[in-house]
């Protein structure tokens, strides 16, 4: 379960990277008010990645504290 937590978590790190790349370049390309909606849609991953890396976190910290009981 460890091994899948950690891909996702790495997986929405990667989908907010492109996300904010391709946001970025449509600003560039055709102004920062056109392409402010891509920058809130982007905004998405990144709280996906921030929730698994807090659940995981959460997790493990139960399991250390099980084990030394």
């Amino acid at each position: 379960m460890a091994k899948i937590d950690t891909f996702m978590e790495k997986f929405w790190l990667v989908v907010f990277v492109a996300s904010l790349i391709v946001a970025t370049y449509i600003s560039l390309k055709d102004g920062f008010f056109v392409g402010r909606s891509y920058y809130i849609v982007s905004v998405i991953p990144l709280f996906g990645y921030l929730g698994r890396r807090f659940v995981r976190r959460k997790i493990l910290e139960r399991e250390q504290q099980q084990k030394n009981k």
